[in-house]
């Protein structure tokens, strides 16, 4: 589903994480070793609920936007 990894971003309240890992966390619980890692920011700061499942169209939204940004290379406007 998703070829890119080892990549985050944030819109909003949402924050997206593609890629296994536990982001520099010594402990890792169930959610963590799933690729696909989505947070509401808003709820819960520490990243410890992993609501991917629950919020597909949200995963889906990051993942085009993060797409986007990894074949322009950037995530701001160019100045053109």
């Amino acid at each position: 589903m998703l070829p890119i990894n080892g990549f985050a971003i944030r819109k909003g309240k949402w924050k997206l994480i593609v890629g296994r890992g536990s982001g520099g966390r010594t402990k890792i619980d169930n959610s963590i070793k799933d690729k696909i890692q989505l947070f509401d920011m808003g709820k819960d700061v520490r990243e410890t609920k992993n609501v991917y499942q629950a919020h597909p169209e949200i995963v889906q939204e990051l993942t085009t936007l993060l797409e986007k940004y990894k074949s322009s290379g950037r995530s701001t406007p160019s100045g053109k």
